[in-house]
């Protein structure tokens, strides 16, 4: 007879493939995933991965199939030379779905351009497999540490207790980043545990191999490798032993590296070909996102109500209270959890964008579930030696927290929790709703726009501050100056941050006044507003005068209206300046800039 814990495996991954089947995006290969996955069209049948001078071809698809918004997927570097903005990784674990769609779509007749339907269902399917493949490893991992109804419950708790069930189900086709490193941290634990028992070769290769495409993915997993180099270590004299077990099988750990160095040197090939260096940060340009290590966002990512993972996803309070059973009943493994554990919410709260755009709960957090669930194991463990009356609570809170995430889920999926845009006010105003309350939108964080269209609707707005600039010269005695082919940039008007506002978000109104003295439609400029971090631009917002109808040899005004951007710090500069990008005189007279704030 087969043991509960197969059968719960058993619904799970129903759930995991009736899900996917039933709620198949319009588009699978979108937005992030979109990203991931260029690679392999790129390379395989276009053959221009090294030889991308323009976007014209990736255009041409979004295009077609409606991919992205905005192509931030990939820019082009200071040669011309187009490169992608993620890591390869999840590319290479698609390759052999990506195969299979492009077979079936030549032998079916389907466009054989790495994005028609052929492609789309086989990632899908893909999709399902790493993630049913993780769930079966982490049943074996938890049958290793406990009996069968204790595995049980830890996997219910794990796929309908917390936001994997959401992601590996309805949100990312089934092709973001999350559910993959879930998986294959799954198969380093496992692997871990059986190279600690047995010391075969075959496990260290796997942990060479899962370890190297953990980084291939995201190069901040290079911390997976703690967990089993700090294994069975739990204090110095363990150190040694385990120091001393390395340096006798030091031959397994030099292949250990060389298998991670090989995966990991596809990324660095390919940087080499297209930047001339190894080492590239393909972030770099991109001022509004990076890694802020000297103030992470430890306490938004744990408990806002804009993405708190602690808020959304209640069920691992009792896996973080499991570290305590974990250490009285396991030592063996204590450090190398914490230590991972402490290290990686320490380097996703790092990153700027710490509420990780469109998800449910904290996704960047997903990955960790294969190791959150021992602590929740060892807890659920020891409540059996609880009273009764404890027992009980535990249980109907445990199941209710479950039920909690269930619904949360379902809003989720109904729109009615918002993705990136919560806040407290509206989060109290659907709380256990099954329909968003008349006028609740407007307690929402601001909209920010995908596709760089903004309408300012001053409604529920009120103009806090007033800024003007006379003169956009060097000469504080002119109302005006003449830019020209020697000098095409006035004098910008500037503001941190933090000067403009305490507030999440502000709109600007920008207006210049601007006299021609060619004709405008012939010589083209720009009025320009940005923010900028550390002299790196980000949120660039051009009004092109030579689109509007302007006057020749008079005055006229030119207005834009700005919405701030997620500030990555509240130091960034506000810059307002006009770029003269023909090559006639033009004149550039007062600017006057208005501040408005949300009224609440």
């Amino acid at each position: 007879m087969k043991s509960a814990s197969f059968y719960i495996v058993l619904l799970i991954c129903c759930c995991i493939i009736g899900f996917n089947l039933f709620s198949i995006p319009q588009n699978i290969l979108s937005w992030d995933v979109f990203g991931y996955y260029l690679y392999l069209p790129q390379l395989i049948i276009h053959h221009n991965l090294s030889n991308l001078h323009d976007a014209a071809s990736i255009q041409h698809i979004i295009d077609t199939y409606h991919n992205t918004g905005t192509l931030y997927q990939c820019y082009p570097t200071e040669t011309g030379t187009w490169i992608m903005r993620y890591t390869m990784g999840l590319s290479l674990l698609y390759l052999p779905f990506f195969i299979i769609g492009h077979c079936i779509a030549l032998m079916g007749h389907y466009p054989a351009d790495g994005f028609s339907l052929p492609y789309q269902y086989s990632i899908l399917a893909g999709g399902i497999v790493y993630s049913i493949a993780g769930i079966i490893y982490l049943r074996k991992i938890l049958l290793h540490y406990f009996d069968d109804l204790v595995s049980s419950v830890v996997l219910i708790a794990v796929f309908f207790g917390t936001n994997y069930f959401f992601h590996v189900a309805f949100n990312g086709s089934n092709a973001m980043s999350h559910n993959y490193l879930f998986s294959i941290y799954c198969f380093i634990i496992w692997h871990t545990i059986k190279w600690h028992e047995t010391l075969k070769l075959k496990h260290i290769c796997w942990l060479g191999i899962w370890c190297g495409l953990a980084v291939l993915a995201r190069p901040s997993e290079l911390i997976g490798l703690l967990i089993p180099l700090l294994w069975n270590v739990t204090d110095k004299k363990s150190l040694k032993a385990k120091i001393k077990l390395l340096s006798d099988y030091r031959t397994q750990l030099i292949l250990l590296f060389i298998l991670i160095g090989a995966i990991g040197s596809i990324q660095l090939i390919y940087w080499k070909i297209i930047t001339g260096h190894f080492i590239f940060d393909s972030y770099g340009t991109s001022g509004g996102e990076g890694f802020e290590f000297l103030h992470p966002y430890v306490w938004q990512v744990l408990f806002s109500f804009r993405k708190g993972w602690l808020l959304y996803t209640p069920v691992m309070l009792f896996s973080i209270l499991g570290m305590y059973f974990l250490y009285r009943k396991n030592t063996a493994i204590f450090l190398a959890l914490t230590v991972f554990l402490c290290i990686n919410l320490y380097i996703i709260s790092s990153w700027s964008c710490w509420w990780y755009a469109e998800s449910f709960s904290q996704r960047s957090l997903i990955q960790s579930y294969g190791l959150l669930a021992l602590p929740l194991g060892y807890f659920i463990d020891a409540s059996r030696k609880f009273k009764i009356y404890l027992r009980i609570s535990f249980y109907s809170l445990l199941f209710l927290l479950i039920a909690f995430n269930l619904f949360q889920t379902w809003q989720a999926d109904k729109g009615i929790l918002d993705f990136s845009r919560m806040s407290k006010q509206y989060y109290q105003a659907i709380f256990l709703k099954t329909h968003v309350p008349k006028n609740a939108e407007q307690l929402l964080m601001v909209n920010r726009s995908t596709n760089g269209e903004e309408k300012f609707n001053h409604e529920g707005y009120i103009k806090t501050k007033e800024m003007r600039a006379l003169f956009s010269g060097l000469d504080d005695k002119l109302l005006y100056k003449q830019l020209d082919s020697n000098c095409t940039f006035s004098k910008a008007v500037e503001s941190t941050y933090a000067d403009l506002t305490k507030k999440d978000h502000i709109w600007l109104h920008v207006t210049m006044h601007i006299k021609p003295l060619t004709d405008p439609t012939k010589n083209p400029g720009s009025l320009v507003v940005q923010f900028e971090h550390n002299g790196v631009a980000y949120k660039y917002k051009a009004l092109d005068a030579e689109k509007l109808k302007l006057k020749m040899n008079e005055w006229n005004n030119i207005e834009l209206d700005y919405l701030s951007p997620e500030v990555r710090n509240v130091n960034d500069k506000l810059k307002v300046y006009y770029w003269l990008r023909g090559k006639q005189p033009v004149l550039i007279g007062p600017t006057l800039i208005g501040v408005w704030e949300r009224r609440f």
